[in-house]
């Protein structure tokens, strides 16, 4: 892909553990934000990073971009984090819905307004493992798929929308964090 600047970035899931860090970098680095939270999800210390005078809140739903749309036009880049992570078996629907229709509906709109890159993230759960031991890399296909969780199958089928939207002509790049770990894991996360 060619260089990219970003001057405008729409963050989808800014008030989790990772887009609140990409939120604050974003703002190290002079970039406007968007920042996609649902209601009521802002909590310490996500809330500090928000808090800045080139953050813009948007509280919405991911799943109805009447809310957000207009938002969005005009960001040149956006990161979609958004995700939804359980491993309770009774989660398994809203896993789909939000980390595969999320991802959809994100990439979408993006589309149609024209976003210039758009950053999904994924999980290194949906890198395969290949046989004999050898180290994978992100060339290794998903071959886990018996095995795997809801959480896991759910990132996949997502990263696979993403990646049908950039087969269409959207400016996509996947990345796929392993072990986030850091300041402001107020959960912990599973990691």
């Amino acid at each position: 892909m060619a260089e990219h600047t970003i001057r405008t970035a729409f963050v989808t899931g800014a008030a989790g553990f990772i887009g609140s860090h990409i939120v604050a970098s974003l703002v190290e680095g002079g970039v406007q934000v968007r920042a996609l939270v649902r209601d009521g999800s802002v909590q310490q210390p996500a809330a500090n990073a928000l808090a800045q005078d080139n953050v813009e809140l948007i509280v919405g739903d991911l799943l109805a971009p009447d809310g957000w749309r207009d938002r969005l036009r005009g960001s040149d880049t956006l990161f979609h984090v958004a995700a939804l992570y359980s491993a309770r078996p009774a989660d398994a629907p809203n896993l789909y819905r939000v980390n595969v229709d999320g991802t959809q509906a994100v990439c979408q709109v993006a589309a149609a307004v024209g976003v210039q890159r758009v950053v999904h993230t994924s999980t290194i759960g949906v890198i395969g493992r290949p046989a004999g031991g050898a180290l994978a890399n992100e060339d290794t296909p998903f071959n886990l798929w018996r095995g795997a969780s809801d959480y896991v199958r759910s990132k996949w089928l997502g990263e696979a929308a993403a990646l049908l939207w950039y087969r269409r002509g959207l400016p996509v790049v996947v990345v796929c964090p392993t072990a986030p770990i850091g300041s402001g894991d107020y959960k912990p996360t599973a990691t």
